[in-house]
């Protein structure tokens, strides 16, 4: 259980990582920038319930 907890957390830094570098890039494509946004952040969310549904499975 911690294992996947600490994989999450190192994924959402690095995210979070890259998100602003992306911004720094980014300036003057607001729309590009929101729409990819919105796709890393669905990715992220499915790839946290695979993690949840892993967890309810193991216990």
């Amino acid at each position: 259980m911690e294992k996947e907890f600490v994989y999450a957390l190192i994924l959402l830094i690095i995210f979070v990582l890259l998100a602003i570098r992306l911004k720094k890039i980014i300036k003057k494509r607001r729309v590009k920038w929101l729409t990819g946004c919105s796709i890393l952040l669905i990715k992220i969310g499915i790839f946290f319930k695979k993690i949840g549904r892993d967890l309810s499975d193991n216990s």
